[in-house]
Formats: structure tokens, C-alpha cells, sequence
């Protein structure tokens, strides 16, 4: 299959991407110790806002330092979420 890119001759092939999501605990921005607020958690708040782009970027930055690299499209947060609601669906989960 090719797509063609912006009504031009030129045709790149179409690439099937598949995502995943991966849970991660951020306890740490440099040597700031992270605590979980409910502003964090909005993403209007500039806090969130930096943790966001700076997690995105160094994810990103890490991808071009394994074999991975050439199959990396994009890091995205979707949430931040208080760690103690995590632990208690993991919990949960668990015990079924």
C-alpha cells in the first residue's frame, strides 16, 4: 500500500503502528522529589504542563539509544494519576 503525501507524485509506504501503554512512577524531577496534588493532575496547571513535555522528550531521547529507534513514533502521556489509585486496581486485580 502507499499513501500519497499532499496530493504530490511522491508515495511513502504505509506503516502499521501499534501502542501500548506503560504505567510508570515519577518520583523525581532532577532532585525535586514529586508529590501528588490534584493540580498536578490538571493539564492546565504549568507544573503538569513541564512534567509532560520533559517525560515525552527524555522518553523520546532514550528511544534513540536502543535498536528500537527506527520503529519509534511517539511518546504520549495520557494521565497523571494519584499512584495510591494504581496500587489498588493492581490489588484488586490480583486477587481475582
Amino acid at each position: 500500500m502507499l499513501c500519497t503525501r499532499y496530493f504530490f507524485v511522491e508515495a511513502d509506504p504505509i506503516m502499521i503502528v501499534e501502542s501500548w501503554t506503560l504505567p510508570l512512577w515519577i518520583i523525581r524531577s532532577g532532585n525535586q522529589v514529586l508529590n501528588y496534588t490534584d493540580n498536578l493532575a490538571n493539564p492546565h496547571d504549568e507544573q503538569h504542563k513541564h512534567l509532560v513535555t520533559a517525560f515525552e522528550k527524555g522518553v523520546g531521547e532514550s528511544y534513540a539509544s536502543t535498536p528500537l529507534r527506527n520503529g519509534f513514533v511517539v511518546a504520549e502521556v495520557n494521565d497523571i494519576s494519584r499512584p495510591s489509585d494504581f496500587i489498588k486496581v493492581v490489588l484488586n486485580f490480583q486477587r481475582k
